[in-house]
């Protein structure tokens, strides 16, 4: 009858967390033993479990230690072998309680003896679930990888049995989820890590509600969330531990208590603070981590996790607003952190310590705390037990402490110890991805500075190459964007350092160039590849590969997170299958060989702008060259860009473009007769990296005389040199025609040339669709766009601050953005004209120059082969005239010649508005 009681008593805690039932099952329990009642053994062994879960609510020692010591007279007393496996397990648990609050290794050796005892004979999964979890603690308190491998063995063994009770399978999959949490600190696998979020949420998903502990339960689901932030960049991901975290932060706890919890909220507002830039959010994250330090007694086993995220929040916040008082405050915090502890095991602490030192130093220029905080490392590193996985974030952290030292002191032997530090950083497979990237990065300027140019172009290739991995297809844009700007450019420092090792590597230059532009492009790309050799290959591939892009075509930022990721894993299997069958350069980076092919109508020159040095890189069909453009730097840019913002000075801009760029390139390129304005005249691609990007390189030249781009080629824009080899290889379909016509918007000047344009493309072309004013809704358009191959849009243009897939249409409700353009997919198109004020250029181009995909560029990914848009606002009445001629002849001619078209009208124009080339200047073309 005691046992039956004290049996209910708990089960209705752990299912409605009523403490007070706890306490009657302890007395129910004390007097089962008080009367020595046959089977006293089991009676004891209860008794303790109840007690231990009594003092998880209450956290009472008194109760722990008796529960202890009950168990131990069970184990005692234990008369069958069956017995004495479970009163080993019930008591193992308690051991497990003690080391776990008060650090008592001893209790914890005594744990996995007792666990391992209580899992011989018939397989349970209670005890096998409890021995992985002691292993696991065994593991984190001694670093014993061997015993990390049987804590997920024995915790796979565990979930492989077949168990209908809800609970007890719920603590399994918990206790096998925290040990694959530390297999992936090891491996970074972000399979086992997605794995092991599947199994938690299943666990979740069988607790009761009101379990007791599930708010214990939801902070393990929290943590490998924010692992898969911090390995992926996956911000949804943190988002949702975000969420699950602020559900249990300020509610009733567990033992662990109120002070741990928030801090781990504190912790995750840190990390989206520093991601996001949101200021708001590193405020409140200081604010919840002094909550969370006045809630942790300093004898609180957690209080150094406690203080660690509130020195991390002080140093997040004082390194954004440039604060030396808070970013002091931080560096005290985690010195005193570091002290607590000896040799290696100050490097839990030191990546923190590090991080502060660092921000102080830029912040001061004071050094003292620097040399402390290499001598730190540099002793802990030599303490270290070999192997361990805390070594690669102790030998980064001495990377960019001796890289921050070097610049300071300028002394060059700290130079060379900081660029091996990074190189070894950089190819370290256990780090993140990006703090490989930030190392390759470091590594690169580091060796720049010195004047070590084949390191910095070894290093700068190689962040190059890791950048894809930072915008995968799982990651919501905005944090793509985010990851690509701190590394903004690299890919012209690094084509830049090549060519200052020497003119061999032209070709290896140009390919690193290209494949750090537009990645974010790139991504569209694959997902939109060619398929016909696959087809040709491996027809199933093929279409297996189809319905998979389809479903990745979607934005990213939509959809389940987890889903997502299962799509990526599937993507990179199919990839690898695909390779596998016979074509092993699928959709990898392409190379020299493969770009060649963009150039068969004519030069493409591709303008890089560095700080290193600038170049024109110059591809033809049999290779690429490159040649140095002295009087070209970031500087001189800028420079031209706030003149080219005055109109008066805009033909002084045009002449310094032809005399520092264009006139060097094209004498190189023998192209210095006058070609007047014919429509069939020498052809030349330009790509302009960076800001550079947004001056018209086919109006460079000086006024008056016939030493212009104008007068030599027909020129013609790509982003980079991959989009136009995919847009040499598109299909177009037969002519179909939709012109979209806002002359009256809501709350917008009117647009007069709007109707004319309208009417004049409805009498050249009958069976054309035109929707005008209200008739072009947002979904009218839509609708039209994938079953039209030519679209004329004439309307506002507004830009949203964004870098990539920025722009947007105003139509008559509401705007149709880049992002929903390219999302419409076009298999056949051919030319979409965009007669709108400034849709070949983005609306913040100065954060993502190189990623930038304005409204013309999203036309262009949508499936449209040829583009024309405008580098700023034209003027209607002026260029009216260019409109009807280009159509004219385009009825008549198809769109083979537009290029030569247009150059001729802008040559028309010029004629009449030389003085001002914001007016005979402003459409391009874009496309073969």
């Amino acid at each position: 009858m005691f046992r039956l009681l004290r049996g209910v008593l708990r089960t209705s805690f752990e299912n409605y967390g009523n403490v007070d039932e706890l306490w009657e099952a302890v007395k129910v329990g004390r007097e089962a033993v008080r009367r020595r009642l046959p089977g006293q053994s089991r009676h004891l062994e209860s008794l303790g479990l109840v007690l231990q879960i009594l003092f998880e609510q209450v956290a009472q020692p008194s109760l722990l230690a008796e529960a202890i010591d009950v168990g131990r007279q069970a184990l005692s007393l234990a008369s069958t072998s069956r017995e004495r496996r479970s009163c080993a397990g019930s008591l193992g648990v308690g051991l497990l309680l003690r080391f776990e609050v008060a650090d008592d290794r001893a209790a914890l050796a005594e744990a996995i003896d007792c666990l391992r005892l209580a899992t011989l004979g018939e397989p349970d999964e209670g005890p096998l679930s409890q021995l992985c979890v002691v292993l696991l603690r065994g593991y984190e308190a001694g670093g014993d990888i061997a015993m990390l491998r049987e804590a997920i063995e024995v915790g796979e063994a565990a979930i492989a049995l077949e168990v209908h009770d809800d609970l007890v399978r719920a603590r399994t999959l918990i206790g096998l989820v925290n040990a694959m949490h530390e297999e992936f600190a090891l491996t970074k696998d972000i399979a086992r890590l997605d794995l092991a979020i599947a199994r938690a949420r299943e666990a979740l998903r069988r607790l009761p509600e009101r379990y007791p502990n599930r708010g214990r339960h939801e902070a393990t689901l929290a943590r490998l969330l924010e692992s898969r932030f911090e390995e992926s960049g996956d911000l949804d991901a943190l988002r949702s531990a975000i969420g699950t975290i602020r559900t249990i932060a300020y509610g009733p706890g567990d033992y662990m208590g109120r002070g741990p919890r928030l801090s781990l909220l504190a912790k995750m507002l840190c990390h989206f603070g520093e991601s996001t830039g949101d200021a708001s959010a590193l405020e409140e994250a200081v604010s919840v981590a002094v909550d969370a330090v006045r809630a942790t007694p300093e004898g609180h086993p957690d209080y150094p996790a406690v203080q660690t995220v509130y020195g991390a929040a002080l140093m997040r916040l004082g390194r954004k607003n440039g604060d030396a008082e808070l970013l002091s405050e931080s560096v005290a915090v985690f010195r005193a952190l570091c002290d607590r502890v000896e040799g290696w095991r100050e490097l839990s602490f030191l990546s923190n310590l590090c991080g502060a030192t660092l921000a102080h130093a830029e912040v001061t220029g004071d050094v003292s705390a620097l040399l402390d905080l290499i001598d730190r490392l540099r002793r802990a590193l030599e303490s270290m037990p070999p192997h361990d996985a805390a070594q690669s974030a102790a030998h980064v952290n001495l990377a960019f402490a001796l890289q921050l030292m070097a610049r300071l002191t300028g002394r060059a032997d700290i130079g060379t110890e900081a660029l091996a530090q990074l190189e070894r950083a950089m190819a370290d497979p256990l780090l993140p991805t990006r703090h490989r990237v930030h190392a390759a990065v470091a590594a690169h300027e580091t060796a720049a500075s010195m004047g070590d140019w084949p390191a910095a172009a070894r290093a700068g290739a190689h962040a190059v190459n890791l950048l894809p991995m930072l915008t995968r297809p799982y990651l919501d844009r905005m944090h793509q964007e985010l990851s690509l700007v701190r590394l903004s450019g690299i890919g012209c420092e690094a084509a830049a350092a090549m060519l200052q090792a020497g003119p061999s590597h032209w070709a290896q230059a140009y390919e690193v160039l290209e494949h750090g532009r537009g990645v974010m492009m790139g991504q569209v790309l694959d997902i939109r590849a060619d398929l016909s050799h696959v087809m040709h290959v491996a027809p199933e591939l093929a279409e297996r590969f189809e319905r998979l892009a389809r479903l990745l075509d979607r934005p990213p930022d939509s959809g389940e997170p987890d889903q997502r990721h299962e799509l990526v894993r599937q993507w990179d299997a199919l990839v690898a299958q695909i390779r596998d069958a016979g074509l092993p350069g699928f959709l990898r980076p392409m190379r020299i060989g493969d770009l060649t092919s963009a150039a068969c109508g004519g030069p493409v020159v591709t303008i890089n702008v560095s700080r290193h040095r600038s170049d024109a890189f110059i591809l033809r069909e049999n290779g690429v060259t490159a040649i140095h453009l002295a009087g070209l730097t970031p500087d001189a840019v800028a420079c031209a860009l706030r003149d080219w913002d005055e109109n008066p000075r805009r033909n002084e801009v045009l002449q310094w473009l032809w005399e520092t760029v264009a006139s060097p390139v094209l004498n190189h390129l023998e192209l210095t007769d006058p070609i007047g304005s014919r429509t069939d005249g020498p052809r030349v691609w330009w790509s302009a990296t960076g800001a550079l990007g947004r001056l018209p390189l086919h109006a460079a030249g000086i006024a008056g005389t016939d030493e212009t781009v104008l007068d030599r080629v027909v020129s013609s824009y790509t982003p980079n040199t991959r989009a136009l080899v995919a847009a040499r290889g598109r299909a177009v379909g037969p002519r179909s025609i939709l012109v979209a016509a806002m002359a009256q918007t809501p709350g917008m000047r009117s647009l007069p040339g709007a109707v004319e344009e309208a009417d004049l493309i409805g009498r050249l072309f009958p069976d054309a669709i035109i929707l005008r004013d209200r008739q072009a809704s947002r979904d009218a358009v839509l609708t039209a766009l994938p079953e039209r191959t030519w679209i004329h849009a004439v309307a506002h243009t507004v830009h949203t601050g964004r870098s990539f897939l920025g722009g947007a249409m105003r139509l008559h409700d509401g705007e149709l953005s880049a992002a929903e353009v390219f999302g419409a997919r076009h298999g056949a198109g051919e030319l979409a004209f965009l007669a709108s004020c400034g849709t070949a250029v983005s609306g913040d181009a100065q954060l993502l120059p190189d990623e930038a995909v304005h409204l013309a560029a999203a036309f262009q990914l949508a499936g449209y082969q040829h583009v024309v848009g405008s580098l700023w606002p034209v003027v209607d009445s002026a260029t009216a005239g260019l409109t009807e001629e280009l159509y004219t002849r385009l009825s008549t001619t198809g769109v083979a010649g537009l290029a030569g078209l247009l150059h001729q009208q802008m040559h028309r124009l010029r004629s009449e508005y030389e003085g001002d080339p914001a007016i005979w200047a402003p459409y391009i073309h874009i496309g073969p």
